[in-house]
């Protein structure tokens, strides 16, 4: 055994000192016989008897050069045989690194071999995972045919991969380097100043990450459409925006699409729209048609990132209804379908809205609709059903909603026995008036004592023509006694009109009045009515121009 070696094994305290260390150490004589292993290296090969074992036995790996040792020249410096060789131990899943050198006298005569073993296993599995990971995610990248861009805030510093030069007609080697200022020589003038405006408020945390669309020249000489977005990922120790990391997408292709729905949305009446709904609450407009400036006063522009300008031309007494309602559709993903109504330049609108509700993958919901302008149809709509309750020449409420009334009015005494009476008037000698006038006097005559009707009852009473010259008050919460009166007051009003005659002479007209209040005896409406009816018949027999009670 060589003096080093026996001096290594003879050593407590460097014995002590190899056993610590982490690399694995191992020493052979001339014939390459293992005379000295410290425990990192039996742990690194897997067995605990390496004295007087070959090195070429043990680490197959060196045997090209152990096979080319010379024992007898002089060695000119210490530079080692081997440096960093890898090794892989299939068997067992680890990875090493070798280093073989001589060990040298004073003289530099070789006099042994030093091998210096690292188990590498961690570092290699780390690298193979950050690989690994590196390759999916180029491969998601790739397939998605997005360029990645990293910008440097403070230096003005750009990486880009090949996909982002090649969108613009280039290789990444002929924009390199590339700041800042490369960036902006592509982007249309129109669109800066929106870009930066975007950056500049996700910088200062109102936007969550940056997200905009513009225009870029291509090598070409044509524009694409770019959808760009990031966000920042780091700062400065003092808190200025360091780097800031994102993508480019072409959508050149949906855009002119885009701009075909567009024109296809100017010939359709209304608004073509997405209307989307995040977690937090948050709402825009990812895509509407020029119709919303007719629908909301609004540009396409202004709320293509926040929808509360919409929110706020919703007339105040819609807007929880409104609110429910794509609360609603958003819960169930059912179909959305609302009315109501919006003010703007001082105007009012009735608006109706439906769509169809999409679930994306992050939770936002999203909805693809159409609302159109029906304020001409409200408005024929309400005069349908005012038509469908008065008497067209009076104005006053006709035969079947009045009947409806009493109906009511009958039930709720019924439970309340609470008072009501009703007035039955008919126009004296009304078809001499015809004759003698002509029907337009007539007709005349009746809306005169309609008016009579608007000015002299109370807003409460019901007052209505149920054909030809009969017409019929409803008076609520009111006894008979009461609708006596009411009747007097009437009649004796009448009664001193002048109204205007076919001859330009003004001539005048009375009523005979029925007077009856619900009671005992009236098991049901028309009972009612008709003690009413045979008042009036009296009030006609005792010579008209009079109110007479129902018995």
């Amino acid at each position: 055994m060589h003096p080093f070696i026996d001096f290594l094994n003879a050593s407590d305290e460097l014995a002590q000192i190899s056993e610590q260390l982490s690399e694995g150490v191992l020493v052979a004589n001339r014939q390459g016989l293992v005379h000295f292993a410290n425990k990192a290296a039996r742990r690194a090969l897997g067995n605990d008897n390496l004295l007087e074992q070959p090195l070429a036995q043990l680490l197959p790996w060196l045997s090209p050069y152990l096979e080319k040792l010379d024992f007898d020249q002089p060695r000119p410096d210490r530079s080692p045989l081997v440096s960093a060789l890898p090794v892989a131990l299939d068997s067992e899943g680890r990875h090493l690194r070798l280093n073989l050198s001589y060990l040298l006298a004073s003289n530099r005569q070789p006099k042994a071999l030093l091998v210096l073993i690292k188990d590498v296993t961690l570092s290699v599995r780390d690298r193979e995972r950050l690989q690994s990971q590196k390759t999916r995610l180029e491969t998601i990248i790739d397939g998605t045919r997005a360029g990645t861009w990293e910008w440097n805030v403070q230096t003005g510093e750009n990486i880009i991969n090949e996909r982002w030069a090649q969108m613009l007609g280039y290789t990444k080697a002929e924009l390199e380097p590339t700041t800042e200022a490369t960036f902006q020589s592509f982007v249309h003038p129109d669109d800066w100043v929106g870009t930066s405006a975007k950056v500049k408020r996700h910088f200062d945390g109102e936007l969550p990450f940056y997200d905009h669309v513009c225009r870029m020249r291509h090598r070409d000489g044509h524009w694409i459409w770019v959808h760009d977005r990031g966000r920042l990922t780091s700062r400065t120790a003092d808190g200025k925006p360091l780097w800031v990391t994102g993508t480019h997408i072409d959508i050149t292709d949906s855009k002119e699409a885009e701009e075909r729905l567009s024109k296809l949305a100017k010939t359709i009446p209304g608004l073509i729209y997405q209307y989307a709904l995040d977690r937090d609450g948050h709402s825009w407009f990812p895509y509407a048609s020029e119709g919303i400036r007719d629908i909301y006063g609004l540009s396409p522009q202004q709320v293509q990132d926040d929808a509360s300008l919409v929110f706020d031309r919703v007339h105040p007494d819609d807007q929880d209804a409104l609110a429910q309602s794509i609360s609603l559709s958003a819960n169930s993903l059912n179909k959305w379908h609302c009315q109501y109504r919006v003010c703007f330049d001082g105007k009012e609108q009735w608006l109706e809205g439906n769509s169809i509700p999409e679930l994306l993958d992050d939770g936002t919901v999203l909805w693809h609709g159409l609302i159109t302008d029906i304020t001409e149809r409200k408005h024929l709509e309400e005069q349908l059903r005012t038509l469908s309750l008065t008497d067209e020449l009076t104005g006053l409420y006709n035969r079947r909603h009045l009947f409806q009334a009493l109906e009511d009015a009958y039930q709720r005494h019924q439970r309340y026995q609470t008072p009501c009476s009703v007035l039955l008037i008919d126009v004296d000698h009304f078809k001499q008036i015809n004759d003698n006038h002509g029907h337009h006097v007539g007709d005349a005559v009746l809306k005169r004592l309609a008016d009579l009707f608007r000015e002299k009852l109370r807003v409460t009473d019901l007052a209505g023509r149920l054909g030809g010259e009969e017409f019929l008050v409803l008076l609520g919460d009111t006894t008979l006694e009461g609708a006596k009166k009411a009747a007097e007051l009437l009649c004796q009003a009448f009664a001193v009109l002048d109204l205007p005659g076919d001859d330009g002479l003004p001539f005048r007209a009375t009523l005979s009045i029925g007077v009856a209040s619900l009671g005992q005896e009236d098991d049901e409406v028309s009972t009612l009515v008709s003690r009413a009816d045979k008042a009036v018949y009296r009030a006609k027999h005792q010579g008209r121009n009079r109110v007479c009670l129902a018995h």
